[in-house]
């Protein structure tokens, strides 16, 4: 698990050295906020899902797509 996920933060790092990415956040940051935000829905708390409602995979899916977008703008 620990090498994998080096390496997706090293494909990061050289995605960032090459201009592809922004460097506003470090890479193992920017892989830890994806991680975060792909497994919202999965890990919340039964409050918060009584508050957002179920949604759509679709619409769930959407959202963390344009929130990483986001991310990936900054």
């Amino acid at each position: 698990m620990l090498a994998s996920l080096q390496e997706k933060a090293g494909e990061i790092a050289r995605a960032q050295q090459a201009g592809m990415l922004s460097s506003h956040y470090a890479p193992a940051e920017l892989l830890g906020l994806i991680l975060h935000l792909s497994d919202l829905r999965a890990s919340t708390t039964p409050e918060f899902a009584a508050l957002a409602g179920q949604g759509s995979r679709d619409h769930r899916r959407k959202v963390v797509n344009d929130a990483v977008a986001g991310l990936l703008a900054q």
